[in-house]
């Protein structure tokens, strides 16, 4: 494995890097939307500024990488979606695979969970793989359905149904966070994570009506764990946290001289008179909140981790980069970290970069 600018990221480090509240007047970022102005208005408004933290690059080769090397031809990787690592095995979901596939830590594929079908257990389509602090969850778009495993085991418990939708899905012990049905008023259904699974509130409002654009804001990230919800909309740059009440908390507002680049439509509906007017492209990528309290996030497509319970330092930006394709940059998806080894998707090629963060 390479490891480039070692020394550098001793230094980066050592950093402490202090978040800054700012009065909402100093906002740049989609406040032409007064529905998303009400909802930063709410608390208070924690910047971090991505600068102050230089961009280390992380080159992977073949051994970082798991694609299609697997001794079972069944179980090849063709469209990976979705990632869930735990202890010495990541779990894949495959968008051309009604199963979960499972790689160990040599990076081979090696096993699946599930086969075809609409029994226990079974699945027509794999949507996403996500968890609680007591359960894995595998959820079925096809069907509109969940499969139930326990954490420790894997052993399968049981199916329930609710929506499944397009956008993110999270679980914590106390709630499932799914999408709301088309016309809802907010995005994100919240469920109760008991029998019989009742709809239970929902967050985040919708930013243009329906039939309006530009409708790419309408979507969501989010994830929870220890009593913490952290919910984005991909298309502006901040992070709202909720307590497991459900109760919005605080805001964080990313800023970097990159996003300037990022030449999003202004978020006042209009009438869909064109494709592109629902072009959006994401600031926030993916993130995940670690057991420890560290946030592993996609911010314009560099691997940012921040120490949430530390003043949200920001510990290092990486950008990921494939010496078997010329050392060029990896455009990511997915995220997913297991004690410290962090699994990242590929958007451009069916591929899933591994790395030990305690090397670089």
């Amino acid at each position: 494995m390479t490891i480039q600018f070692k020394s550098i990221l001793f230094c980066i480090l050592s950093i402490t890097f202090i978040v800054s509240c700012e009065s909402n007047s100093s906002m740049q970022f989609g406040t032409e939307s007064e529905v998303l102005k009400t909802l930063i208005d709410e608390t208070s408004l924690n910047t971090i500024n991505l600068d102050q933290i230089p961009i280390t690059d992380i080159s992977l080769g073949p051994e970082n990488i798991i694609q299609q090397d697997s001794v079972d031809a069944d179980l090849l990787l063709t469209s990976p979606t979705n990632t869930f690592a735990k202890g010495e095995r990541v779990y894949i979901t495959d968008l051309r695979q009604p199963t979960v596939l499972i790689a160990d830590t040599s990076n081979t594929i090696i096993d699946a969970i599930g086969r075809k079908g609409r029994g226990p257990g079974e699945f027509e389509s794999v949507s996403a793989i996500f968890s609680s602090e007591e359960h894995i969850f595998i959820a079925d778009g096809s069907l509109s359905r969940v499969n139930q495993y326990e954490y420790d085991t894997f052993n399968y418990i049981k199916s329930f149904n609710i929506y499944v939708g397009l956008d993110d899905l999270a679980a914590s012990n106390n709630y499932i966070f799914a999408s709301t049905r088309s016309g809802a008023k907010n995005l994100t259904q919240v469920y109760n994570n008991a029998e019989p699974y009742a709809e239970y509130d929902s967050l985040l409002p919708r930013l243009i009506p329906m039939g309006k654009e530009p409708s790419g804001y309408n979507t969501f990230q989010i994830d929870a764990t220890n009593g913490v919800t952290m919910a984005a909309y991909p298309g502006f740059p901040y992070l709202f946290l909720f307590d497991d009440n459900l109760n919005l908390t605080s805001t964080i507002q990313f800023t970097a001289d990159s996003f300037s680049d990022i030449d999003n439509p202004e978020a006042i509906p209009v009438d869909n008179i064109g494709r592109m007017e629902g072009a959006v492209r994401r600031y926030i990528t993916d993130f995940k909140l670690s057991e420890s309290g560290h946030l592993y996030a996609i911010i314009d497509n560099t691997l940012t981790i921040i120490d949430t319970n530390n003043n949200y330092e920001v510990e290092g930006r990486y950008d990921i980069r494939d010496r078997t394709k010329g050392n060029e940059s990896i455009s990511m998806s997915f995220i997913s970290q297991s004690d410290g080894r962090v699994y990242l998707n590929s958007i451009s090629h069916p591929a899933i970069y591994v790395f030990d963060r305690q090397e670089h």
